[in-house]
């Protein structure tokens, strides 16, 4: 990533983190890393948190005076797993950041929960253009696909190219290669002659191979997630495209710096292009890749690696501006001071009872006793939308204990965090607010946005 680049992610995150006043910030600092370390991804998953892990030991546990725990955990590249995997570390282990995210549909899952607990998200991999517009609280430090498949369009042509067939994993970051390569291509005066997607799970590209030959491009554009190439290499090889005469031509997924060597010579004669390469002839590379290696058996890094070491300076970074201060350590004092507002509030109303009680004991004992008819004064709900009232929950008569356990409830169960009536998009949840968001069953909302809507709380 550009110094220009992280400057501005830096920028994003400190904005995020000082979104409100500040407070004494945790005495650690967590960090969930959540990455496919089993699974075809799983290439990916083990550069980055071998890439995290080193930076860590380069510059220190210890940013800004507080310790850097970074929680790791693996999600094998299923969406429904990084969103379970997402809400425990920000519910259960109060992470102040969630980092990793290996393929875009893991990366989407996560950002309603960014958004709603205001936790920083740090895209170390997946590279979809779209994602950082899905939350405010989103940054990134890997790449994206059209960075990669213009740049070999433009390639192509000027090397003489004009008829290409695109095969692309059939999901978010395929179709995002396959359109900006199409855009670019075709404005150069190429020509693709047909677009072929091909299943992100499991793929058998035998008979896509063989329906690409049978349309007699000049080149075929070839789209996979990184550690898939190797298996798209030895089959191409195998149906004998490269005899054929067609050229391999795609963004750096393809020839994966960690799996390079093992495709043998079947990848001879594939070009690619990408953001980053191990043998690139820099100092600065250098110094990385041999630190990398030394730290990690000899292993090389390829560019989810670069993209894991650069999402981690970006982090302390943002702790070095707001000197260790996070939305969590904010949270947290919000939510102390919530609890002692609601504790004063039982005991001045129990004052007042009592208050009134003595008065109407010595001014009025001669009057037979009768059971009072003083109703709760009925107030609106957070539920957008008319004729949702119902009555307060703090009566005059309750007891502090009663008062007290039943103000109790309103907390938000299981999440750290409060629906608040701010209509505003993206600003659902805070920590301390009039009072809680409950359906006409009183049962507690989880969260503002699952209203069908997006624009209201629903139960």
């Amino acid at each position: 990533m550009s110094r220009n680049g992280l400057v501005t992610a830096s920028a994003a995150i400190v904005l995020a983190l000082s979104a409100v006043d500040r407070a004494p910030a945790q005495d650690a600092v967590k960090i969930g890393l959540i990455l496919p370390m089993t699974g075809q991804q799983a290439s990916t998953g083990r550069q980055i948190d071998a890439a995290v892990r080193l930076y860590v030991q380069q510059n220190g546990a210890n940013v800004a005076g507080k310790k850097v725990e970074v929680i790791l955990k693996d999600d094998g590249a299923v969406p429904d797993n990084t969103k379970r995997l997402a809400q425990e570390l920000i519910v259960n282990d109060k992470v102040a950041f969630i980092a990793g995210f290996g393929v875009t549909p893991a990366a989407l899952a996560a950002a309603p929960l960014a958004t709603q607990a205001k936790v920083p998200e740090v895209i170390m991999a997946a590279g979809t253009s779209i994602i950082t517009e899905r939350s405010p609280y989103i940054v990134r430090t890997s790449f994206t696909l059209p960075q990669s498949s213009v740049i070999i369009a433009d390639w192509a042509v000027k090397n003489g190219i004009r008829k290409v067939v695109s095969i692309v994993s059939d999901y978010a970051p395929g179709i995002d290669s396959e359109t900006s390569f199409k855009e670019r291509f075709t404005a150069v005066g190429g020509q693709l002659v047909e677009a072929i997607r091909v299943p992100f799970q499991n793929p058998d590209f035998a008979p896509f191979l063989q329906r690409a030959r049978d349309a007699q491009p000049d080149a075929i554009f070839v789209f996979v997630p990184s550690g898939q190439g190797g298996a798209f290499v030895k089959q191409f090889a195998e149906r004998g495209l490269d005899k054929a005469g067609i050229k391999l031509i795609g963004p750096g997924d393809v020839t994966d710096d960690d799996l390079l060597n093992g495709m043998g010579d079947a990848v001879i004669g594939a070009v690619t292009a990408h953001l980053y390469s191990a043998a690139h002839p820099s100092d600065i590379n250098k110094a990385f890749v041999a630190a990398f290696k030394k730290a990690n058996a000899g292993m090389r890094p390829n560019f989810m690696a670069v993209g894991g070491y650069d999402g981690m300076h970006l982090i302390y970074a943002a702790l070095k501006k707001t000197n260790g201060a996070t939305w969590r350590g904010r949270a947290r004092a919000g939510r102390s001071r919530s609890i002692r507002k609601r504790a004063t509030s039982c005991r001045t109303f129990t004052s007042a009872r009592s208050r009134r009680s003595a008065t109407s004991s010595t001014t009025s004992s001669s009057r037979p006793s009768r059971p009072s008819k003083i109703r709760p004064k009925p107030r609106r709900s957070n539920l957008r939308g008319p004729g949702h009232l119902r009555a307060s929950p703090l009566p005059l008569w309750e007891s502090v204990a009663s008062c007290q356990r039943k103000r109790a409830t309103s907390r938000v169960r299981g999440f750290p965090f409060f629906v608040s009536p701010d209509p505003s998009p993206g600003s659902e949840l805070r920590s301390e607010p009039p009072s809680p968001t409950r359906g006409e069953d009183n049962r507690v909302c989880r969260s503002a946005v699952e209203h069908p809507s997006g624009e209201g709380a629903a139960c």
